[in-house]
């Protein structure tokens, strides 16, 4: 059942399913489709293709796959997708993510002294959909409880990763 509906989409599409398979915690809103796929030009496209064929249900702002799809999927991506794509993917879902904690920190207290400022400055002029996730929440507090579960785990499995993915420790870090 799960592979005529898979069948059914576009290539790009079926990656962003696949790559769905990589999520982590519960539930990922457009930005986090757009870094898995690695394409910030239609997540809003490849999100109703995905709610049209019954993979995916949309809650709010949010997205997410039954836990039955959710492993088809991660079936599909450890057979149609090598370990050095599926490790870009968390490449960019790590350095979003990152690059969303700073930010939201920096919101809630441009003081705070954990905010990587360096990086920060960098990202906000190259990654315009990370700031604008930040910024659909009421406020940081709201956007870190929707994202508190998809932080941690990706934080602990990246810092799993051998060798650890680049941004995992400094996810880590700036959660703790």
């Amino acid at each position: 059942v799960f592979a005529s509906s898979y069948e059914r989409l576009s290539p790009e599409n079926q990656r962003a399913f696949r790559l769905l398979g990589l999520r982590t915690g519960k539930g990922i809103d457009t930005y986090s489709i757009a870094l898995l796929s690695d394409d910030v030009r239609t997540p809003n496209h490849s999100a109703v293709a995905l709610i049209r064929a019954g993979l995916v249900e949309q809650h709010g702002p949010r997205f997410d796959a039954h836990d039955l799809l959710h492993i088809y999927a991660l079936e599909r991506l450890e057979v149609q997708d090598s370990e050095a794509d599926r490790r870009l993917a968390i490449d960019r879902l790590l350095e979003g993510y990152y690059g969303c904690v700073n930010y939201a920190f920096n919101r809630k207290n441009p003081t705070n002294p954990m905010v990587d400022r360096k990086f920060l400055q960098t990202w906000e002029v190259a990654d315009h959909l990370g700031k604008a996730a930040v910024d659909q929440s009421t406020d940081a507090y709201s956007w870190f409880l929707a994202e508190r579960a998809n932080l941690v785990d990706l934080a602990v499995r990246a810092c799993k990763m051998d060798p650890p993915a680049a941004y995992g420790p400094r996810l880590a870090y700036s959660l703790f």
